[in-house]
């Protein structure tokens, strides 16, 4: 029988029974070609470096992470490429530590070939032989950038809420967080200290039950409207509100609305309130004040006219208009006065005055001749002074006016009014005075004395004396 040569196509065709040499061969290369394809497919920079440290593969993915190509990155050392300056020293050591058998896995910076740095988690482990020598390490980073946002977020976050829970609490004035139902869900210190209730308490109740009643209507109707949509916020409105021991404060508030994102609907309502007691009670102790001047003003026996900067009259005593005839209706204004009682002489008196108003003067005296609605002359005299300002920033002004009689001549009421000046300033020196010429055309020179604090709180007092000394 003849045999054909081993090799020959027949031999190759003749059923030839394996060795098991040939089928661990061929597993392990279906084992290595299937690691190479894991490997080549991974995000993760793969990398494999010999005992000297020195790059012998570099996939995909290290190429994705850190800008190198294989051939650009096969030969070098590890060091030479990625490792920043500042943690050489680090790598080394980590290195070492696997070529002794260890295996390494930490969090750190890796550079990019274009020198920004890349967050990443790093592990490494030992290559062995057949043997179990080491010949080799096997490095694996994984770009972490995104998880390092998220924790950046998560710590910017924190330390937002941090600064923000410091600011409520601490905040000088009220601030809290209401429910749409009305209900208190977060409240501050000062909003505590406002109405007296700690903040347990007020969690408990709503925000609705500690507003006077009076104000009530209004706080409701504005917040359905907020719940429909028509408006996000109030208006800052002045309200009254309820404290725990029974008074009335005054609250200053600004309010508005937080909103689902999913939705739209109210989450809940933010409002700060400030404490505008003190100022209240101070407007009000203003305005009684200035109603009791005002009423001093129309029952002042001595002719009385008070004005402000904007030249209009406020107030004309009874004993002014019995003076001069005219009417309150007609004497809305400086102006009407000069034009009534100056004649063709009142543009000079009107700027007369203006001066006083702009240049805010202590006090002057003059003598100036007036014409009465029944076309009668009469010599008056002046006493003109700024007195400050009002609640409502308006500054205002003063005149007061003496005309002689029988019992006291001309100059006798120029004495009286500068005498209660002096006693009303508490100067020594006597106030010069502007009094008419011959010709009867009166002086608009400007002389001053005492501080107009000094002539509001004796006005009543000064109207009584030049009474009882014949000025009328």
């Amino acid at each position: 029988m003849r045999r054909e040569p081993i090799g020959s196509v027949s031999s190759l065709s003749s059923p030839v029974r394996p060795t098991a040499a040939r089928h661990s061969v061929t597993r392990e290369e279906r084992h290595n070609a299937q690691l190479a394809a894991v490997v080549a497919a991974s995000d993760d920079a793969i990398i494999s470096l010999g005992t000297d440290f020195v790059v012998q593969t570099w996939n995909a993915g290290a190429e994705r992470m850190f800008g190198y190509g294989e051939a650009e990155a096969r030969g070098h050392k590890l060091s030479e490429l990625i490792i920043p300056d500042a943690d050489k020293d680090e790598s080394a050591a980590t290195l070492a530590a696997v070529l002794n058998g260890e295996t390494v896995l930490k969090e750190l910076l890796r550079r990019h070939k274009d020198g920004h740095l890349v967050p990443v988690e790093i592990s490494t482990s030992p290559i062995r032989d057949r043997s179990g020598r080491v010949i080799g390490t096997s490095v694996i980073y994984r770009d972490i950038s995104e998880r390092e946002r998220a924790k950046d977020t998560r710590r910017a976050l924190a330390d937002s809420e941090a600064r923000f829970r410091v600011t409520f609490e601490n905040a000088r004035v009220g601030i809290v967080n209401v429910a749409p139902d009305g209900r208190f869900v977060r409240v501050n210190e000062a909003a505590c200290r406002f109405v007296g209730y700690s903040a347990d308490e007020l969690t408990t109740t709503s925000f609705l039950d500690i507003i006077h009643p009076d104000d009530l209507a209004a706080s409701v109707a504005r917040l359905e409207q907020v719940r429909q949509g028509k408006i996000d916020h109030s208006d800052v409105t002045d309200k009254r509100f309820l404290h725990k021991d029974g008074t009335i404060v005054w609250g200053r508030v600004t309010g508005s609305c937080v909103r689902k994102s999913s939705d739209g609907s109210i989450d809940y309502f933010v409002a700060v309130v400030e404490d505008i007691t003190a100022r209240k009670h101070a407007e009000e102790e203003l305005r009684k004040s200035e109603e009791r001047f005002r009423s001093s003003v129309l029952l002042s026996p001595l002719p009385t006219l008070l004005y402000d900067d904007r030249e209009q009259i406020l107030a004309l005593s009874r004993s002014w208009l019995e003076g001069s005839s005219y009417s309150g209706e007609e004497l809305r204004r400086i102006e009407d006065w000069t034009a009534r009682a100056y004649g063709e002489r009142s543009g000079e008196v009107l700027e007369y005055i203006r001066r006083i108003i702009s240049t805010e003067p202590q006090a002057q005296l003059a003598e100036m001749t007036i014409r009465t609605k029944d076309g009668r002359e009469r010599l008056w005299t002046f006493a003109c002074s700024a007195l400050g300002t009002q609640s409502d920033g308006r500054r205002l002004s003063c005149s007061l006016s003496c005309r002689p009689s029988p019992a006291r001549p001309r100059h006798g009421s120029l004495k009286t009014l500068s005498g209660a000046l002096m006693s009303a300033s508490g100067r020594s020196q006597p106030i010069k005075t502007c009094s008419s010429g011959t010709s009867g055309r009166e002086s608009m020179s400007m002389s001053w004395c005492a501080p107009s604090s000094h002539i509001l709180p004796t006005l009543s007092g000064l109207a009584s004396r030049s009474t009882a000394q014949g000025c009328t």
